[in-house]
């Protein structure tokens, strides 16, 4: 094997920048952002020039998707420069609009849009140079060498970076070089964005009038989908169809999560077959058409399971961009059975088509996934505030005057919790008579935490962070002593236990620890069900401490935040008790458990017990 010489990869990636210029020089911003991300991010995570290095990395990738379509264009139909060069400077012209376009941070929603959209930007690389008719066998061997020059850039990137990786740990531990462990993160983005990414473009394929006549097929390929595509496909129809004999049988609907169940295994089916696509009318391939037939009639009865289970979520819970995309996916599932079922063609190239079309139709305009599932949670919302008296005659929110009905809290909870962090707090304006930026100045920033904390200060003002939309729910508290108060009274008291602990785990309701005083034993036990501690040595009745009742007086009976913490000074925390045999007293340091109005249930106990023998 002859390696390249330094002159030939330099030739090499000469002429791949003549052939893509303005795709690497995208790519290039691209890792110069990711670097300056690296170095700001972790500085401080709200900064504007994290955002600002942020809306330069999202555009610059789009810029690197639409450029490589221009120019794959541009050459599979043999135009001339001054047309590459225009739809270069249209490239740039519509990033620059893009940037501009971008908010100063990305949300939850707006993330999920422009994944939409770069998905779309993908797959139409896989058909630009055939839109033509006809170059069926061009596209399959195409679109082979893309897949086998990805795997390669991802294999050479991932070897490069460790034996650099472990190159430079060798120079940090040997010369006591301080190598900063941003180094590591910047040599991967460089790696994996700038090397990997002109690595591929140096191997994309050029002559596309040779694939057409290239009847190459890489036989690994079939072993793979014969011996582990396809056996995989076989697991999840059996398990789907057993899933569906149990529906039929109990009557039940599906569940939401079997929709992604559903999508793997068209993924899986859909990609075997593109994978033995060219070898189908061989003579000792016969069984390829025959599992192409089986595939998509078997598919059928799973996409109206999959149709039934997003029906129920949307039903229950409104559209969200996850329902939005997983019922287009639904549908184009459909469309493409029905077409391989019955068309006579069958022609491959639908699939990436029809795939990117919807890709990008979704994720834009008042139809796409943004704006459907904003108006969808938005009119859900003013339905559940209507349903509470928390609308006023003008359609603006009021704070809850009682407690609400069952459910009703929680949902109006989780659909401005949703709103605030999909779509920005600023999307609820129009709902609310107070100014917006005004009430959550504090809370304004950039970034989850500060939509968490948006969403909870509107809660607070709703009245909703305290309702509790059934009273039979449990919720967790945690009750602590004061670090300040550490120092225990010793005095009147000869013995002492500092690490009574106790992790109740089990479903036992009795939990007995015994201690020696010499030959004198001490019974501690503790009644989880009741919350009754208590001390026994010698011949008289236990002394019983009431810890539930302590919890209770501290807590106030209110149990409704899931997050309920109470830190006491230690006083407040002390138990004492007394009979014939001893007198004690019991200082609580830490107490973890769960409750409500009705019952209270201790988990976890850290105490000090000290003790005095009468006797």
């Amino acid at each position: 094997m002859k390696f390249p010489s330094v002159q030939t990869l330099a030739q090499i990636t000469l002429s791949t920048f003549k052939r893509f210029p303005l795709t690497i020089i995208f790519v290039l911003i691209g890792c110069f952002c990711s670097m300056r991300l690296n170095h700001t991010i972790y500085v401080d995570n709200d900064s504007e020039t994290h955002y600002y290095y942020n809306n330069i990395l999202w555009s610059a990738y789009m810029g690197m998707l639409l450029s490589l379509n221009v120019f794959i264009y541009v050459e599979r139909n043999r135009l001339s420069s001054a047309v590459k060069w225009i739809g270069g400077i249209f490239t740039i012209a519509l990033v620059t609009l893009f940037y501009l376009s971008l908010p100063d941070h990305f949300s939850e929603g707006r993330m999920k849009q422009f994944i939409l959209f770069m998905t779309g930007l993908h797959l139409l690389v896989a058909f630009v140079p055939f839109t033509a008719r006809g170059g069926v066998n061009g596209f399959w061997q195409y679109n082979k060498s893309l897949f086998l020059r990805a795997l390669t850039a991802a294999l050479y990137s991932i070897v490069l970076f460790i034996g650099l990786s472990l190159a430079m740990l060798a120079v940090e531990k040997l010369f006591t070089v301080n190598i900063n462990y941003k180094w590591y993160t910047d040599l991967w983005i460089y790696i994996a964005e700038g090397f990997s990414s002109i690595f591929f473009l140096a191997g994309f394929p050029s002559q596309f009038e040779k694939l057409e006549v290239n009847q190459d097929y890489p036989k690994g390929l079939k072993i793979f989908t014969q011996y582990v595509l396809i056996p995989i496909i076989v697991v999840y129809l059996v398990i789907l169809y057993a899933y569906m004999i149990k529906i039929a049988g109990t009557h039940q609907w599906p569940y939401g999560w079997v929709s992604y169940l559903v999508l793997a295994f068209a993924v899986a089916g859909i990609l075997s077959l593109l994978l033995i696509h060219p070898i189908r009318y061989e003579a000792n391939n016969k069984w390829i058409l025959a599992f192409s037939r089986f595939y998509y009639l078997a598919i059928c009865p799973l996409i109206i399971l999959l149709f039934l289970a997003i029906e129920r979520r949307i039903n229950d819970y409104g559209i969200t961009e996850e329902r939005y995309i997983v019922l287009g996916l639904a549908c184009w599932l459909a469309l493409i059975s029905l077409y391989f079922i019955f068309s006579k063609s069958k022609n491959i190239k639908t699939i990436p088509i029809s795939l990117c079309l919807i890709s990008l139709l979704i994720s834009f305009g008042p139809w796409g996934a943004f704006s459907v599932s904003f108006n969808s949670q938005n009119r859900r919302l003013k339905q559940f505030l209507q349903a509470n008296a928390m609308l006023s005659g003008d359609q603006k929110i009021i704070p809850a005057k009682k407690p609400l009905h069952k459910d009703d809290g929680s949902q109006i909870s989780s659909i401005i919790e949703y709103l605030v962090n999909a779509h920005g707090y600023k999307s609820l304006q129009p709902l609310f008579s107070q100014n917006l930026d005004s009430m959550l100045k504090s809370e304004t920033g950039k970034g989850m935490n500060f939509t968490y904390q948006q969403s909870q200060k509107l809660l607070s003002f709703l009245k909703l962070d305290k309702i509790d939309n059934d009273p039979d729910n449990e919720h967790y508290f945690r009750i602590y002593a004061l670090t300040q108060d550490s120092l225990l009274a010793l005095t009147g008291y000869e013995y002492f236990i500092n690490d009574y602990d106790i992790a109740n785990n089990s479903g036992d309701d009795s939990l007995m620890n015994t201690y020696l005083r010499g030959s004198i034993p001490l019974k501690v036990l503790f009644l989880k069900n009741s919350g009754k501690l208590s001390l026994q040595s010698g011949t008289d009745n236990p002394v019983v401490f009431d810890l539930n009742a302590m919890v209770s007086a501290r807590m106030k009976n209110n149990f409704t935040d899931d997050n309920e913490n109470g830190s006491f000074h230690q006083d407040s925390l002390t138990l004492k008790g007394e009979n014939r045999d001893l007198s004690a007293k019991i200082v609580i340091q830490h107490l973890i458990g769960m409750g409500n109005t009705k019952k209270i249930r201790i988990n976890s106990i850290e105490a000090a017990i000290l003790v005095h023998f009468k006797q």
